[in-house]
């Protein structure tokens, strides 16, 4: 039962992280479209851009959370199964190719975030 449990929160770990990429590619999405979007669509872009930040938040909750499950059962579920099957450098190559991914996605997000308030900056008179 106990792998079972283990098995379900390293599930959610990697969907909080699929979930988070997802939210920040939403919001960069949204805040790269809103100048063009006019003052009509503003309330839906708000509402957007709400729920886009609370799932980017809970998101990276959830990475932390599941991840101190992971590292918890790491030894007895992950570690002395995988001895010797290089599974310790494919784990630190596919956290440092996540990290990079997810620093760039957010890279993104606020650039583009930025680039949306100007343009709201500028267009009020």
């Amino acid at each position: 039962m106990v792998g079972v449990l283990v098995m379900l929160n390293n599930f959610f770990h990697d969907f909080s992280v699929a979930l988070l990429a997802c939210a920040l590619l939403g919001l960069a999405t949204l805040w790269r479209a809103a100048p063009e979007a006019g003052p009509a669509a503003a309330p839906a872009i708000a509402a957007l851009e709400k729920l886009g930040v609370r799932v980017a938040w809970v998101s990276f909750a959830g990475i932390i959370l599941f991840g101190v499950g992971r590292t918890v059962a790491f030894m007895d579920y992950e570690w002395f199964p995988a001895v010797g099957r290089g599974l310790v450098p494919a784990l630190a190559v596919k956290h440092v190719f996540l990290v990079l991914l997810l620093g760039v996605m957010l890279r993104a997000a606020l650039r583009a975030r930025r680039a949306a308030a100007r343009a709201r900056r500028t267009e009020t008179p």
